[in-house]
Parts: C-alpha cells; sequence; structure tokens
C-alpha cells in the first residue's frame, strides 16, 4: 500500500579491534546518526579472557553512557575445535533470537570477526557487511585461502578510502565487485572554536607569542611520532623557538619521550599523554600533522580541517585523497623527517598563506566529511543489501 511505511530494522555491530581510537570514533558516531526511524543498533564485543585482546573499556563504556544495547558474547572454554564449533552455535543462536536484519562488522583485519561472519549467515542474517578500517598488513597464503569463504558469506567489505580498496585487491586478491568505499565523518559541530589560539595556548599552559605545531592520535608505530620528532632540531634552527604538542597515549610514550630526552627537547616537545577533552589542545595548534607510516583515513585530519588548522601529512594515499595538496594542506614525503619539516617551516614562514590553506580544508571538509553524509551512506547501502539478498 502506497502509505505504508518501512519497518525498523535492527542492525548488529559487531567491534573486533582491542585499542580505542579512530575505529571505535567511527562507529560511535555512526551508531550516534542512524535514523531511528530506518534502523535501531545493538553493539557486540568480542569473548576474550585475556583483555589485551578484548574490547576496551572505554568504548564499552562509551556504548553503555549511550544506551545502546551491548552484548559480550560467551567466554570461550574447552578444547579448541569443539570450542570453535560451540561459539559459532552460540553466537548464531544469539543472532536469530535478536532477529537482526543486517550484521555490520568493524575490524582492521582480514580474517577478523569469523565467528560473527561464520554465524551470521548460518543463522540466515539477510545482509552481512564488513568495513575493515586500514590497509591489509601481514597477509599471507593462507590469509588468502582463508578470506574466501568469508568474502563469499559476506555481501560487501567496506573500506575507507580507494587506497584501501586497491590494496584488497592486489594484496589480498579480492573481488572487486564486493569492495566498497564510504569516507569517515565528523561531528562537524563538535569543531566549532570557542577560543582564539592564544587563549588557548595561555588555557594549556603554552606560550601565546610562540607558534604551536601539534599532532593528535595514537602514541603507536603507524602514526610517525618519531619523524616529528626527529624533525624538530631542524625547525628550531631554521625559524627558531617553537613548541611541539603531542596528544596521546599509547605503546611507544616510553620510548618517544626517551627520544626528547636524547635530543634535548625536553623545552620544545610536550607529550601530554591522554586527555578527555582534546578540544583546546586542538585549538591552541597554528599547524597540525599527520606523519603517518600507514592509516585507513585518520579523523584527526578532518578534525584538524574543521578547525580551520592547515596540516602537513605524509604521503600516506588515503591523506593524497582528502588533502589537496598546496589548497588544504601540505604533502610530505614518507618516512621523511627534512621533508616534514621544510613542509612545517613552509608555513611557518607565511602565516598567511596557512590562513588561507585552514580555510579552504574547513570548506573541504564540511562539503564531504560530515558524519550526516557517512550515516545516510551506510543507511542506503544497509538497505540496498537487505534489498538485494531478499530477491534472491
Amino acid at each position: 500500500m502506497c502509505g505504508m511505511k518501512n519497518p525498523v530494522r535492527r542492525v548488529a555491530y559487531v567491534h573486533d579491534t582491542n585499542v580505542y581510537g579512530g575505529v571505535e570514533v567511527f562507529l560511535l558516531n555512526l551508531i550516534k546518526y542512524l535514523d531511528p526511524q530506518r534502523y535501531t543498533p545493538t553493539v557486540i564485543v568480542p569473548a576474550f579472557s585475556d583483555p589485551l585482546r578484548s574490547s576496551p573499556i572505554r568504548f564499552i563504556q562509551q556504548v553503555q553512557q549511550m544506551e545502546i544495547p551491548l552484548i559480550r558474547l560467551p567466554l570461550p572454554s574447552g578444547f579448541p575445535v569443539f570450542n570453535l564449533i560451540s561459539q559459532i552455535q552460540k553466537t548464531g543462536l544469539m543472532y536469530k533470537n535478536h532477529k537482526f536484519d543486517l550484521i555490520h562488522i568493524h575490524t582492521c583485519r582480514p580474517l577478523g570477526a569469523r565467528i560473527s561472519t561464520i554465524s551470521a549467515w548460518l543463522s540466515g542474517i539477510s545482509a552481512i557487511l564488513r568495513t575493515e578500517h586500514g590497509p591489509p598488513l601481514g597477509v599471507t597464503a593462507s590469509t588468502k585461502f582463508v578470506v574466501k569463504p568469508l568474502d563469499w558469506m559476506t555481501d560487501y567489505i567496506l573500506t575507507v578510502s580507494d587506497a584501501n580498496i586497491e590494496d584488497q585487491v592486489k594484496l589480498v586478491h579480492r573481488d572487486r565487485m564486493k569492495l566498497y568505499r564510504s569516507y569517515g565523518g565528523i561531528e562537524l559541530n563538535r569543531f566549532l572554536r570557542i577560543n582564539t589560539i592564544p587563549e588557548a595556548k595561555e588555557k594549556i599552559g603554552l606560550d601565546p607569542s610562540l607558534p604551536v605545531v601539534g599532532t593528535v592520535g595514537r602514541l603507536a608505530l603507524e602514526k610517525g611520532h618519531m619523524y616529528l620528532i626527529q624533525a624538530v632540531p631542524r625547525i628550531i634552527e631554521k625559524y627558531g623557538p617553537v613548541n611541539f604538542l603531542m596528544v596521546g597515549e599509547g605503546p611507544l610514550e616510553q620510548q618517544l619521550r626517551q627520544l626528547v630526552e636524547e635530543l634535548n627537547l625536553g623545552q620544545n616537545v610536550h607529550l601530554t599523554g591522554y586527555v578527555p577533552d582534546l578540544h583546546t589542545y586542538m585549538e591552541a595548534m597554528d599547524i597540525g600533522v599527520m606523519p603517518s607510516i600507514w592509516e585507513g583515513l585518520g579523523l584527526a585530519l578532518l578534525e584538524f580541517m574543521a578547525l580551520g588548522i592547515p596540516t602537513v601529512t605524509s604521503s600516506v594515499p588515503c591523506f593524497q585523497e582528502v588533502i589537496i595538496d598546496g589548497e588544504c594542506g601540505l604533502i610530505a614525503s614518507l618516512d621523511e623527517e627534512n621533508s616534514l619539516a621544510d613542509h612545517i617551516l613552509e608555513l611557518l614562514y607565511d602565516p598567511e598563506w596557512a590562513f588561507r590553506m585552514g580555510q579552504s580544508a574547513f570548506e573541504r571538509v564540511n562539503s564531504h566529511f560530515s558524519i550526516q553524509r557517512l550515516a545516510g551512506d551506510m543507511m542506503d547501502l544497509y538497505d540496498r543489501s537487505i534489498a538485494s539478498k531478499s530477491q534472491r
């Protein structure tokens, strides 16, 4: 009948990472902006007795604070083979009992969440999607072999950049017809300026008269913080005093602090550790830096752009899809601290150009990378996936 509304469908989001970072922010924002008249979400976290393999407690707490239904899968027990069969049976029964229409897996690995994929397929879920948030790393011959049946059970494998699609085809030999790119998006209204740059510098205890160059992200190998630290002496030598902010925590924190000490940069380089509210720290930055070695997309880059901060990135392919080099940011050579230093110096020496670049970045992120666009894309893809499955 013409006036009938489509039913509200149930989507289960399977979380398959063990650290808090861009994947978790991406997923929480997506859930927040789903249209409740179209989809109602549930979050599923894995079953591991080892906390280092489990979903981070911070992510679980945020899901609970949003009052989103959360399901913790039962802990494995017994012999590995029997345990695997039992987990598949229990997970499939759970999917059936909750009458989910669609399963959307979020992982960083081609073989992530295998049990959820098999269980969802065996239980007859209408559609199965998986978003892989980073390039496929450590791919072996066995990876390519095992991933084939999992991909056959899956309707779409989503990536967050075109570069990642090419990596999936080249490295994992995936079917291009199953790959779908959807760029990340951010809550643009959360990145409106509250403080001027000098006010923000004073609030976090930095000299407002000195430029601040900063980066935001987990202190992990892939983020490339060591290249920024190694670039600092060249920048100070050529420009003079500059403050460098590294906001975040992670496994390399102690190693990076030691490098700062070895280079005698304690007066200039400030590692903040975890801060609950990034906004003021980002507002204090004259220039943003993303020196990553590899990335899925890099939500921090979008956040810099939303605040009108000109940003220097490495030449990771996904950054080149976001940044228009020389217009709304600068792209430095990968793994190369001198190139990074020279690009930062270009912006320090020409603050008017840097300001115009920040404005262009603001316009680009507002037109291409909103969370509303991302949520709309996802729900349209969910609709198509469910409709396609029902017609088979």
